[in-house]
């Protein structure tokens, strides 16, 4: 599933990750031997300024514990 945003940090984050990962792997071809969930732990490490420079994991905790604690 994708989505669309218009919002410009979002945007300049997902084009870092992007070219994070192009350094990573130069040739294109090494990636498919890549481990997906040591790539999403190195990714989420640069997720910071959509985020008010929060850790993605910890920013996620903290915002379904809220979601979730508000009484209905």
């Amino acid at each position: 599933m994708f989505t669309k945003t218009h919002n410009r940090s979002v945007v300049g984050v997902s084009i870092e990750i992007v070219k994070f990962i192009q350094m990573q792997y130069p040739t294109g071809n090494d990636i498919m031997n890549a481990v997906p969930i040591e790539l999403n732990k190195f990714n989420n490490k640069l997720i910071y300024k959509p985020i008010n420079y929060q850790k993605p994991k910890k920013y996620m905790k903290e915002q379904i514990q809220e979601v979730f604690s508000q009484s209905i």
